[in-house]
């Protein structure tokens, strides 16, 4: 609570978070997007170009298939409207009411949606980061294994430019 009066951060429900977030008018001209990935311990980065047409970003990689480099794409949302619209499919596939599982938070600077899940097998924890412009800053997803006692945590930072990558 001292936190959200500190950042002039407000809870909102989901229906009225999409609203607020429609009524902004989100847009960015980022083109590239960094991507530090933390996965227990172990870093990688990933480099995402802009697609426009289809609202994703792209990764590009080599991958040796069988003795021969095939290439390779991975593609993903990184904007809080894309995610917020998942978050209808997520609750009903666990069975809940969207409210059972998200939280959603603004301010003037910043979005934040957190989600915890449990049942006998597991419990999920996420919190996504959004900046001014709709763009993932980043993300913490905490899984735990009930029945392993084992727990995974990772912790994504993005930072974007405007200029364009050039895939090799």
């Amino acid at each position: 609570m001292i936190n959200s009066l500190i950042s002039g951060e407000k809870e909102y429900n989901y229906d009225d978070f999409k609203v607020l977030i429609a009524d902004r008018k989100l847009s960015f001209s980022a083109k590239k997007c960094s991507d530090t990935i933390d996965k227990d311990g172990v870093k990688e980065t990933k480099e995402y170009t802009y697609d426009s047409d289809s609202n994703t970003w792209v990764y590009e990689y080599e991958k040796e298939v069988l003795g021969e480099k095939i290439k390779m794409s991975e593609t993903r949302t990184l904007d809080v409207t894309s995610y917020v619209k998942t978050c209808d499919t997520t609750a009903a596939i666990l069975n809940k009411k969207v409210s059972e599982v998200f939280k959603f938070y603004a301010s003037n600077n910043a979005y934040r949606i957190t989600g915890t899940y449990k049942d006998s097998n597991q419990q999920a924890e996420v919190e996504y980061k959004f900046g001014k412009d709709g763009l993932m800053t980043s993300s913490e997803e905490k899984n735990t294994d009930l029945k392993e006692v084992k727990s995974t945590v990772e912790k994504e930072t993005f930072s974007y430019s405007d200029k364009q990558l050039t895939i090799k």
